[in-house]
């Protein structure tokens, strides 16, 4: 029985987190890289945009604060690029099995089933529909937040072990599904979601309207048309991340900005909401759009309400406030809507089972979808829109194809649980016993650096700050003792 503390087992990724810290406390940054790879080939990637669940069970939380756990695993993969140019990736895999698999979807489910499939031994091919691979990360995360120097270079560990990624390929149009399966030993859907619900407002044909999953795709994938510069005037509604990252990019294009918030927020409580603010975006709360209005087939302004909200028997009912009702100019506007998988491109319907929510249904331990031989994953299942998830989503399935293709009848891509959490005690360490030092905070570029560019915001930890993070891990002090 294997001991690990509560951050590992958190992961879904079952990163040994007490030992990469361990090695970066000790000044060993390219063994503790080594320890995250061997279960996250792309820590660039999450080390920016990784939930970080981890931190919430962190037993340091008994005492101040969480291990800055995300920030250290960034450190080591930023360290690696700063001193060698590149990855030092290990390019071991077993020997070829003869037998093919094909990944529908080239985002971070799918990279990572291919990851792991490469390794084993096996030829995979990966169809995407999108001009550049990467899925969610390349087409609606911006730049600020994951530079694609990080994201496309980490994803080269791909080709480097010889699988190939095979863009502006649709299935359901350039390739039908059917052919995939009798073309391959196995098939992986990671499609995630790459759709958005219709808007339901009039006026939504005008041109200058976009739903904020559109106007991120068109922007990040190089197809936005609409010219943006200092005399636009952006109108942008919704309270989620990609309505907020529509706002804060069109502000960097030079727009003036108005986000408009269904809800009431403690602006101060939403850092992306109080980084809109210092980025000089405009905003507005308690506010939906009810009607666009245009002229020469263009936008010229949208009618909004303002509104609040009464919970009746535990349903929230949004009730227009009497007389509050005000047009705003605008040449542009986006909003916010509700993202789903993109199954019927596929034809998929025809074939697999789905459920209400638009998703496949699965065997939920092995991974497999009704129709034999083909497993799905990600997003396109779960509806979890974090990368971390996805990726062992991935992961999972492919522990499943192996044992499928090698003809293991009881295959299942769960891996055996036989870790226990360690529950450190928290009477057994005492505050005198552990490092006396605060959370590094996460350095942001001053609003002015912001401005007019798409810049990284988050700043790295120097060597310093990173072993001085890496040395309040509890666990390690913990396990010395006994």
């Amino acid at each position: 029985m294997e001991i690990k503390p509560e951050c590992n087992l958190s992961c879904p990724l079952k990163i040994d987190v007490e030992e990469f810290i361990g090695e970066i406390a000790s000044g060993d940054y390219s063994n503790a890289l080594k320890i995250i790879r061997e279960k996250n080939p792309f820590p660039g990637i999450t080390g920016r945009i990784c939930p970080a669940d981890c931190e919430n069970v962190c037993v340091r939380t008994k005492f101040d604060e969480p291990v800055a756990i995300r920030q250290l695993e960034r450190f080591c993969a930023d360290y690696e690029i700063e001193h060698f140019g590149f990855p030092q990736w290990d390019l071991d895999k077993s020997p070829s099995k003869n037998k093919s698999v094909a990944i529908i979807g080239a985002g971070i489910a799918g990279l990572a089933c291919s990851y792991s499939l490469l390794r084993k031994g096996y030829d995979v091919d990966i169809y995407d529909k999108l001009s550049k691979p990467g899925g969610m990360l390349a087409a609606a995360v911006p730049q600020y937040k994951l530079p694609r120097e990080i994201l496309f270079g980490e994803i080269q560990i791909i080709e480097k072990l010889d699988g190939k990624i095979l863009l502006n390929r649709a299935i359901g149009e350039d390739i039908e599904l059917t052919e995939l399966r009798q073309k391959y030993d196995a098939l992986f859907i990671a499609i995630g979601a790459g759709k958005t619900d219709e808007l339901h407002i009039p006026g939504k044909n005008f041109d200058g309207v976009f739903t904020a999953l559109d106007f991120l795709m068109k922007f990040n994938l190089g197809n936005l048309n609409t010219h943006i510069s200092g005399s636009t005037k952006a109108l942008v509604f919704g309270g989620n991340h990609k309505a907020i990252t529509s706002a804060r990019i069109l502000r960097r294009l030079g727009a003036e900005v108005h986000l408009f918030l269904p809800d009431e927020m403690n602006e101060l409580k939403n850092l992306e909401i109080q980084m809109a603010h210092e980025e000089n975006i405009v905003v507005k709360s308690s506010i939906i759009p009810t009607a666009i209005f245009g002229e020469n087939r263009k936008i010229s302004a949208v009618r909004c309400v303002k509104i609040e909200k009464s919970n009746d028997n535990c349903k929230i009912k949004i009730i227009p406030i009497e007389n509050s009702e005000f047009e705003e100019d605008g040449d542009i506007a986006v909003f916010s809507t509700i993202q789903k998988p993109d199954i019927e491109s596929l034809g998929a319907q025809k074939y697999f089972d789905i459920s209400s929510k638009n998703t496949f249904v699965i065997d939920t331990k092995t991974s497999q979808t009704n129709i034999y031989g083909v497993f799905a994953g990600g997003v396109c299942v779960n509806e979890h829109f974090d990368s971390i998830s996805s990726m062992a989503d991935g992961e999972k399935a492919a522990i499943s194809i192996d044992k499928f293709l090698t003809g293991n009848e009881n295959f299942q891509g769960e891996q055996s649980e036989n870790e226990i959490s360690q529950g450190i005690d928290e009477n057994e360490i005492k505050k005198d016993d552990i490092a006396q030092i605060q959370r590094n905070r996460v350095k942001i570029l001053e609003p002015c650096e912001r401005e007019n560019n798409f810049h990284e915001i988050e700043i790295d930890f120097t060597e310093q700050q990173a072993e001085n993070e890496a040395k309040r891990c509890i666990y390690k002090i913990f396990r010395s003792k006994k």
